[in-house]
């Protein structure tokens, strides 16, 4: 019984040898800071967001001026009612006559009996860098 438990012991082992230069998996940090000019240092918000998927430091220029836009934009809330539309989501851009846009972050329906549906639409105004 010994004699084939040490048989059995030894079938899959055995010795390995790896030659080759060792490689290692670097992964650098990219920083991109946007920054609104003429800010007072008392009303500067500092955001910092983290995201292992950005490759180039150019996608992460890119992200750092959106998000930028995005809490300017939030910073300007605005709230209009207009007749329902289905089509409408949350994220949607909403032009107005007038030329202004608003960019839709919740949506609320008001509905009566002998009445058109209202739409109450809250967002913030659409800003550009």
């Amino acid at each position: 019984m010994i004699g084939i438990l040490l048989i059995m012991m030894s079938i899959g082992s055995a010795q390995y040898e790896v030659w080759g230069t060792p490689y290692d998996y670097a992964y650098l940090e990219k920083q991109s800071v946007a920054i609104e000019e003429g800010l007072e240092y008392w009303l500067e918000n500092e955001k910092e967001i983290k995201n292992d998927f950005i490759g180039t430091h150019d996608q992460a220029d890119t992200i750092a001026v959106t998000e930028l836009i995005w809490e300017k934009s939030l910073s300007r809330p605005r709230r209009i009612a207009i007749e329902d539309d289905p089509a409408l989501e949350l994220g949607d851009i909403v032009a107005l006559p007038d030329g202004r846009k608003i960019l839709v972050t919740a949506l609320n329906k008001k509905i009566k009996r002998g009445e058109v549906p209202t739409l109450i639409i809250d967002g913030g105004k659409v800003m550009t860098a």
